[in-house]
């Protein structure tokens, strides 16, 4: 089974469900408003370049992405995980830059690396040692 299509996304994983993506901040240990507006700001970037949106979540939004400062590492499932929220961590303070949430909210919408990519020979070269 081919599970790659073109743009690094998968064709296995459930899209986010754009337009409008529900997304939620944890109340206790509470997320800094400070990290919260890296977030927003990530969240713009998608904003301006595709069709994506996003909102606070409400209770009843089961598929909202949870954002986490305090889990180790910069990590997010790719694709929507159903039926439940998606955990998208950003640990604190390394990976708090407006860069770095964007690239793990594009986890979120399906996007692998290069790497992951089955046309990934075409256009990477491996680096050589010297």
């Amino acid at each position: 089974e081919n599970m790659m299509r073109r743009r690094q996304a998968l064709t296995s994983v459930v899209p986010m469900g754009a337009p409008v993506i529900p997304y939620t901040f944890p109340l206790v240990p509470g997320f800094p408003s400070q990290y919260q507006q890296i977030v927003r700001d990530a969240m713009a970037f998608w904003e301006q370049r595709t069709c994506a949106k996003f909102r606070l979540a409400g209770p009843s939004d089961v598929n909202a992405i949870v954002f986490k400062h305090n889990d180790r590492g910069c990590w997010s499932q790719v694709g929507r995980v159903r039926n439940q929220r998606q955990t998208l961590s950003l640990e604190a303070p390394k990976c708090m830059s407006v860069t770095l949430a964007a690239h793990e909210l594009s986890h979120a919408f399906g996007t692998l690396h290069v790497q992951s990519r089955g046309d990934r020979d075409q256009w990477s070269l491996p680096t050589q040692p010297t």
